[in-house]
């Protein structure tokens, strides 16, 4: 079978509604396509915690800064569930992420931009989260099977912080007037971004869509979040700064002004507000702790020998000064390339001897009964005494008493005089 016969057979399950497995072939575009779309969902779900994760410490209260706190969590681990999704393709997680925070990929343009005010908390927890959760669902029934796995799991906790967005927004618009006008001000400044969140209209050939990893144009999408959360905003007192957008009950659709596409691209290639900023946030974590990877990159996972060693038993404790045993791998290969410090040679076991500075672990001496009848150390129970103290008190031998402390003007061995303590 050529690639081209395989190509069309691929294409053919596809278009049946057949899931595709990371084991199974595919063609090179669909590799590629699948690899880049999951990549960027995963460094926008990184990059998407540093707005609100700025906002922990001044979050207005203790319970805020709990439920914040647990929202960037899961957001962190939403995009290393995601990097491995697509590490399955071909591409390491280590090579995404340094491509992340080198600026040669991109990630969504909404968290190119920074988080003002508490208002703009509210309106990301809600409208940007409810924004990527009309994207998310659509996912649902992509055509790649790991990723739809990924999505079922991702998808409840996305709507838990939709709620956690929700109620922001009620308590703002509920307060004061200045807490409203706080919110306002945040959708007035967020709604372009948020427009350019489902990308500009779909091409006539959309290879996300043409491949199934994509199943709804960009247009679709953000007619459904037109439908959903603007009557929501309007019920509310709030307005959306759009004098054009409404409903034509004719064309079942909503009409709206198209926003400034300039801004987008310029955005989306590395040249928006915070992205600079956020970047190298980033970077400095990534490069700062590149030693504690490369000293891991060696040691093997339980993984690698099925969960077992040695017929099913545990894997034995390294204890420092071991070296590597016949044809084991160094777990710590030498650095070299970045500067990066590494582990000390003494911690990798290249140095003979005893470790300075470590205080060797004391053996602890066996169990002996006293005679007696008293539990302690001692010597072992006379014939006809008697056993393990078992018929003598229930106590352990008291600890030698300590000497008085020199009376008040007693002289001491090296002539001094002790005085003011003791007797």
């Amino acid at each position: 079978m050529t690639y081209d016969e395989r190509v069309a057979a691929f294409k053919a399950r596809i278009d049946a509604g057949e899931k595709i497995e990371a084991g199974d072939w595919m063609p090179d575009e669909y590799r590629l396509a699948a690899v880049k779309f999951i990549e960027m969902h995963a460094n926008s779900e990184v990059m998407g915690a540093i707005p609100e994760g700025t906002w922990v410490p001044r979050a207005p209260s203790l319970k805020r800064k709990l439920s914040l706190t647990a929202k960037v969590q899961d957001e962190v681990g939403h995009g290393q569930i995601l990097y491995r999704v697509a590490e399955d393709l071909g591409k390491s997680r280590e090579a995404m992420f340094d491509d992340l925070v080198n600026g040669r990929t991109k990630f969504h343009n909404v968290f190119h931009y920074p988080a003002e005010t508490w208002g703009d908390v509210a309106y990301i927890g809600w409208l940007i989260d409810g924004a990527a959760l009309v994207n998310q669902k659509a996912l649902l029934d992509a055509s790649y099977l790991p990723y739809v796995r990924a999505m079922r799991r991702i998808c409840p906790e996305e709507s838990l912080h939709l709620r956690h967005g929700e109620e922001l927004v009620l308590e703002m618009v509920s307060g004061t007037d200045e807490q409203r006008a706080l919110f306002q001000d945040a959708v007035n400044r967020w709604w372009q971004p948020t427009m350019h969140f489902f990308g500009p209209p779909s091409k006539q050939k959309d290879m996300l869509i043409y491949w199934g990893i994509k199943t709804r144009t960009n247009e679709s999408l953000r007619q459904e979040f037109f439908t959903t959360y603007v009557p929501k905003l309007w019920d509310l007192g709030i307005s959306v700064p759009d004098p054009e957008l409404r409903f034509d009950e004719a064309n079942g659709e909503w009409i709206w002004s198209e926003p400034d596409w300039d801004e987008f691209w310029r955005v989306v290639k590395g040249n928006g507000p915070m992205t600079s900023i956020r970047l190298a946030q980033r970077k400095t974590v990534w490069d700062t702790h590149a030693w504690v990877r490369e000293a891991f990159a060696g040691v093997p996972s339980a993984a690698d020998s099925g969960g077992r060693l040695g017929g099913g038993g545990r894997r034995p404790r390294p204890r420092l000064g071991d070296g590597p045993g016949p044809g084991a791998r160094d777990p710590f290969p030498a650095q070299g390339g970045r500067g990066v410090r590494g582990p000390s040679p003494r911690l990798r076991g290249d140095v003979r001897g005893p470790l300075r500075g470590v205080r060797p672990r004391r053996r602890e001496r066996p169990f002996v009964p006293a005679a007696g009848g008293v539990r302690g150390r001692g010597r072992p129970p006379e014939a006809g005494g008697p056993r393990d103290g078992r018929t003598g008190p229930r106590h352990r031998s008291s600890p030698p008493a300590r000497p008085p402390p020199p009376r008040a003007g007693r002289i001491l061995s090296d002539g001094r005089t002790a005085v003011a303590w003791g007797r």
